[in-house]
């Protein structure tokens, strides 16, 4: 399609893409209004471990005794979502008035590894932040208590509680989803004329009628209304 006929065509046709913008925008408005936003705050505590295989004889430990270590830190994170962990924390935030399940209790909590280090970070997302933080701190300790138990030992501890968060996590603010989808309305708006354009064989100019047919235009006969 020719470039001028396009943007002739979107001249002609520009209260279709302006009416797009502004449905495009309504209709986000709307869902902004309907189902707002509500940021999630992310709460972190913070577990040390300490080494599962003891020095012996003041010898230090072998290069099989790290690895097992390492190993046996690498199912931690199974182990903080094992039904003895979660009924211990579910148990504590009830008696704290939390109410929630095994499920949306495993959703929200994430264990991650400090690189290169025996720290681990316990965190939690919650759309309040001094919840977020209470549920850290439960789900922390009963991941300490459970795996002391089990090892017989006091090979995990918490370093730092959870503290509730100040800044939420990212999310995108209404004005920009408004803006979006007044700029999808706007693309779309291109969209339809475009199509139409495309469908629409009239002949308008002399270029068209020398272009299309081969002919060359000689005359025009220019239209008159009779009264």
């Amino acid at each position: 399609m020719d470039i001028h006929r396009l943007f002739s065509a979107l001249r002609r046709r520009i209260w279709i893409i302006i009416m797009m913008a502004v449905l495009g925008a309504g209709a986000a408005s709307a869902f902004v209004l309907f189902f707002p936003i509500v940021p999630d705050y992310q709460a972190d505590s913070s577990l040390y471990i300490m080494n599962v295989i003891q020095e012996q004889n003041g010898k230090s430990l072998s290069t099989e005794g790290l690895y097992y270590n390492r190993t046996l830190v690498q199912n931690y994170g199974e182990l903080i979502k094992s039904r003895r962990v979660t009924d211990e924390a579910l148990r504590t935030l009830q008696n704290q008035g939390i109410v929630l399940n095994e499920k949306q209790l495993n959703k929200i909590v994430v264990l991650t590894m400090k690189t290169d280090s025996d720290i681990m970070v316990v965190s939690t997302t919650w759309s309040d932040p001094q919840t977020a933080a209470i549920i850290s701190n439960a789900i922390s300790g009963a991941f300490v208590n459970t795996l002391n138990e089990l090892t017989n030992s006091k090979s995990v501890g918490v370093l730092d509680e959870a503290r509730p968060p100040v800044i939420p996590l990212s999310a995108t603010p209404a004005p920009v989803i408004v803006l979006i989808g007044g700029l999808a309305g706007l693309l779309t708006g291109f969209g339809i004329v475009y199509i139409q354009e495309l469908l629409d064989t009239t002949v308008r100019t002399i270029e068209e009628i020398e272009k299309d047919l081969n002919l060359k235009v000689i005359g025009i006969i220019p239209e008159h209304q009779i009264k």
